[in-house]
């Protein structure tokens, strides 16, 4: 961290010469403070009003791999954050205050498993719903599970995929039910956007389920989505065979072809992980500038003839130590900023560390933090809380291994101020 300080000029009765040194070397150190921006988010200066943060590594068990991958807030006041323990799908129940509710890792029948989203719903009882993927003789299916506030499992449901690899990536609740988004493999490589609509129970039929079939479009990875207007979705995706960012309208009362692409971008490769939609309807996505190994964040408004176009674009300027970086989730604070969240790698030491940034609403760079705890720190999701900080979740390296073992992860949460900053020397353990 940085500490700023400035000089103090007193008057030298003898040497006028003397003096306006004096002042001009005061200057100087109030310049080259102000210039100073800090990168470290962590601190222990009770002079910062670092007031309720901390930070936490989750171990379900010593001699597993942890990973967050999504966190929420539910709907009785606390927050979830998901991913996998040990390749199953690992759930972790907190408090705003970082103490554990409860932990569940849960089982597919002896199956990989992995969730990658989570959202609160009130649909056939207050919980929320994970979604990810459950590997089934060598094959990802679609898997989508209701939990309930206490942590019982209210149902899991698999959509089998045949020959192809089905993965969830993100969903909401609608009228009724649910709909779930991701993208389906096939053997040749080719992947394309999948939409499920389920109902309140979870349950999808053939005819509720769709595939994204653009034959000029055979590579698309689909991330991210946002529940637009009545009874319609968007969706960020990239088309990797021609670098474009894709955005795709999902309407499922119209009849026939319920698919549109609305959007596409390609004067930069960039490759999107994270949408959210404002409150005045506009959009912004956060990925990768493939181009530049750069995070960015763009803004999208819709224009009055329903196209869309580009606000502003801003790309995250790597350090010398920082050959590479993403962001993989992004979130509005109460001030009408944007907070991204990601990592950085250093093809040098081959480290990552956990990278937050905040822009303001026209996309200019107001502070960067660097949230180091090891030497493999990633951040996967954002959220605020209810007095303007905020949630981060990821994975960090096992602090408990020896130096000669293989790196594993534990899980992290670190709950922030306004500004991004954590008192680092605040560890809660459970």
């Amino acid at each position: 961290m940085f500490e700023i300080g400035g000089g103090v000029v007193r008057k030298n009765q003898r040497s006028l010469w003397s003096f306006l040194l004096m002042i001009l070397a005061s200057s100087l150190i109030v310049l080259a403070a102000s210039c100073a921006a800090p990168t470290d988010g962590g601190s222990n200066n009770n002079d910062l009003n670092l007031g309720n943060t901390w930070w936490k590594r989750v171990k379900y068990d010593a001699d597993y791999d942890e990973r967050f991958h999504s966190v929420t807030g539910t709907n009785d006041g606390n927050y979830v954050a998901v991913g996998s323990a040990d390749y199953e799908v690992f759930v972790y129940k907190f408090s705003e205050a970082g103490e554990k509710t409860w932990e569940q890792r849960i089982e597919y029948d002896s199956a990989q498993s992995c969730a990658y989203h989570v959202f609160p719903t009130s649909n056939d009882g207050d919980g929320f719903i994970a979604l990810g993927y459950v590997q089934i003789e060598g094959r990802k299916n679609a898997y989508a599970l209701k939990i309930l506030q206490d942590g019982t499992v209210g149902w899991k449901e698999r959509y089998e995929s045949g020959d192809h690899n089905w993965i969830l990536e993100w969903g909401c609740e609608t009228e009724g039910g649910y709909l779930f988004m991701g993208y389906a493999l096939d053997n040749f490589g080719a992947s394309r956007l999948l939409v499920i609509v389920a109902d309140s129970d979870g349950k999808a039929t053939e005819d509720s389920i769709y595939i994204y079939k653009r034959t000029d479009i055979v590579n698309q990875i689909f991330h991210s989505g946002v529940a637009h207007d009545d009874n319609t979705f968007l969706f960020a995706g990239y088309d990797e065979n021609e670098g474009k960012l894709l955005l795709i309208k999902f309407d499922p009362t119209v009849a026939g072809d319920k698919f549109e692409q609305i959007f596409e971008y390609s004067d930069s490769r960039l490759k999107p992980y994270s949408m959210i939609v404002l409150n005045d309807d506009s959009l912004v996505i956060a990925g990768q500038n493939m181009d530049e190994s750069a995070g960015f964040i763009m803004k999208l408004a819709e224009s009055t003839d329903s196209s869309w176009q580009k606000s502003w674009l801003y790309t995250y300027n790597n350090a010398d130590n920082e050959d590479e970086s993403a962001f993989y989730s992004i979130c509005e604070s109460d001030d009408g900023g944007l907070v991204a969240v990601g990592c950085y790698y250093d093809d040098y030491t081959s480290n990552t560390g956990a990278l937050a940034v905040k822009v303001d609403d026209s996309g200019n760079l107001e502070l960067k933090r660097s949230l180091v705890y090891s030497d493999l720190d990633e951040l996967h999701s954002v959220i605020q809380t209810n007095d303007g900080g905020f949630i981060l979740v990821g994975s960090t390296t096992d602090s408990d291994l020896e130096e000669e073992e293989q790196h594993r992860n534990d899980g992290i949460v670190i709950r922030t101020n306004k500004d991004c900053m954590v008192d680092s020397e605040n560890e809660i353990e459970d």
